[in-house]
């Protein structure tokens, strides 16, 4: 595809912001081969890679020019995001048992040294120092190459991805998003090493004229900042003109890839003219479920994959005897619910909507909701399972999450006129009121517990900072904040919550260990408190089969009926590619 989607490229008409590159695999197996980078001189690359057959990647380093793969890494947790310092001698990555441990190894091998607790490693020009990502607030830290504590950067802004200092070694430049949007668009800004103003630079508008919404920088070369655009069944690397002196963007996007695919993170050498992007042969979602051991409520066998092949497939959630599943199938302006019989594998469409948020099954199995948006407004919609006509069950109200009562009554979030509260709605009447509310904070996700006498719901309490409470459920009225129980809080993004079926463990997703995984909690029913620690009921540290690059956290379905838990986990198969551009009147290089 990428070979057919390069034909079509330079059999494309000259325009005047046209380049030629020659472009060339450099890795070929059926590994997840990602965060490529080349060296300053662009005659080396390094790339995170799970091809030794262990569930994590580690570091492996190879030359451009041919010649097998070196490991750099080994035993270090899950090593990625390699970056060569600015001559090319030392790499730094980020490892460790929570993946947020920046470590420097050098180009030739030897032993790796631990440098500081952040994410997104980045050097600056004179290579004495890098920068990078706290976990807890999203903001740049500044660390010396030799180690020491590191010092966080004045700024208001939360940093998407990754922050990149300018040749001058004054500022950085980031992504971060759009002041009030709605979406997920994304401006660059710039900020001095030292804090201060926060510049936008006018990416925004020339993303907007494309036709994007939220493309990060990703390297800079001597011509601009190299990112890729798109989505998850398509992408494609771009470079975007860039003057480092007004920090401002100063044209349109340039298209260095126009093939079918994913092709992503891309880095060039210090001229420009080499550029290395990883490729996904496979980058997809599709439903999986796992037997969970109903003592330890870990899990009692590796997953199985439900559903198979190229379109996404999300938001699992079953009936209560687990005999089938709804979930959405496909992406964009059109998808379509489903309901799958897990027995027998056959499919039943049950509706066609725009963005579907995840569907939910009645606690009597005889219906399934789900809500689109329509007018900048949330209305929720149901179904028969068995077949029939959908119809809106309310309009301006939210997502729903719950059903109980027989099927009588709806507990949906994003309710409310700041959609931070969670309400109830009654299917009979049409009629809906407020059952929590907390101000200033968005409130996600009510369940049940088994015996429906219990709540638990999320609380985002910040960037990253996340609470589960705990609360008696009394449908009727609104629950007072005073009857919340904090059960689980920190900065490890803990949210996605369900209970186990016999009511005794909440299961939730958490980045505790930098990977987003599922954990378990166990809990004392009578004060709502955890039962010792919480455990890890299934690691994915490994970019081969994660639950990463979602959006929507929600779209992974963490859902449980018996003891079988059912989610959607992210496929990807990808290798490393070279484009070489070629100055005018260059005669193309023969291909082996």
């Amino acid at each position: 595809l990428v070979v057919a989607g390069i034909a079509l490229w330079r059999r494309s008409p000259a325009g005047p912001e046209r380049e030629r590159y020659t472009i060339r695999g450099l890795t070929f197996d059926a590994a997840a081969n990602v965060s490529p980078v080349i060296s300053p001189d662009g005659k080396l690359i390094a790339y995170a890679s799970d091809r030794g057959g262990e569930a994590q990647s580690e570091i492996w380093l190879q030359q451009v020019a041919g010649g097998e793969p070196v490991r750099l890494t080994n035993g270090l947790g899950l090593a990625h995001d390699p970056v060569f310092s600015p001559d090319g001698s030392r790499i730094a990555f980020r490892a460790g048992v929570e993946s947020t441990t920046i470590y420097i190894i050098s180009a030739l091998g030897g032993a790796p040294r631990r440098i500081a607790d952040c994410r997104w490693p980045h050097w600056a020009p004179d290579g004495t120092q890098l920068s990078c990502i706290n976990p807890a607030n999203s903001r740049i830290m500044i660390v010396s190459a030799s180690g020491g504590a590191p010092r966080e950067v004045p700024m208001k802004r939360g940093v998407s991805g990754r922050a990149l200092w300018l040749p001058d070694g004054k500022f950085f430049l980031y992504a971060s998003r759009t002041a009030g949007a709605e979406t997920t668009g994304l401006e660059w800004y710039t900020v001095g090493v030292d804090g201060g103003e926060e510049s936008a630079t006018g990416a925004a508008a020339a993303f907007k004229a494309a036709g994007l919404d939220a493309v990060r920088p990703e390297s800079l070369v001597l011509d601009g900042v190299l990112a890729f655009a798109g989505g998850f069944d398509s992408a494609n690397i771009c470079r975007i003109p860039f003057d480092f002196a007004s920090r401002r963007v100063t044209g349109a996007l340039v298209p260095i890839t126009v093939a079918p695919g994913v092709n992503f993170w891309p880095t060039g050498s210090a001229d420009g003219r080499r550029i290395v992007f990883a490729s996904a042969q496979r980058f997809n979602s599709n439903l999986w479920q796992m037997p969970l051991d109903a003592a330890s409520g870990v899990a009692a066998g590796e997953p199985r994959r439900i559903t198979d092949g190229l379109q996404e497939r999300i938001a699992p959630f079953p009936m209560r005897d687990g005999t089938h599943i709804v979930y959405v199938a496909g992406m964009g302006s059109s998808v379509e619910i489903r309901l799958r019989n897990l027995t027998t594998a056959a499919e039943t469409r049950i509706a066609e909507a725009a963005e579907a948020s995840p569907p939910v099954i009645s606690d009597d199995s005889s219906q399934v909701a789900w809500a689109v948006m329509e007018q900048k407004r949330i209305s929720i919609y149901s179904a028969p399972l068995r077949g029939g006509v959908p119809r809106r069950l309310c309009t301006n109200c939210g997502r729903p999450v719950e059903w109980f009562a027989n099927g009588t009554r709806l507990l949906y979030d994003r309710a409310g006129p700041d959609r931070n509260e969670i309400h109830v709605l009654d299917i009979a009447t049409g009629q809906s009121r407020k059952l929590l509310g907390y101000p200033k904070h968005e409130l996600f996700t009510p369940r049940l517990s088994p015996d429906g006498r219990l709540l638990c719901f999320t609380a985002v309490m910040g960037t990253v900072e996340r609470r589960i409470y705990l609360a008696p459920f009394s449908p009727d009225h609104e629950i007072d904040q005073s009857q919340w129980t904090v059960f689980l809080e920190g900065s490890n993004l803990q949210r996605q919550p369900f209970w186990s079926a016999n009511g005794q463990i909440i299961y939730f997703l958490s980045e505790r260990d930098a990977f987003r995984c599922v954990w378990g909690q166990r809990i004392n029913r009578e004060t709502r408190k955890p039962i010792g620690d919480a455990f890890a009921v299934r690691h994915f540290h490994q970019f081969r089969n994660n639950l990463l690059d979602f959006g929507d956290v929600a779209n992974i379905g963490l859902s449980v009926a018996g003891n079988t838990m059912f989610i959607a986990i992210r496929e990807i198969q990808s290798n490393i590619w070279l484009a070489e551009r070629q100055s005018p009147g260059e005669t193309k290089p023969k291909q082996p």
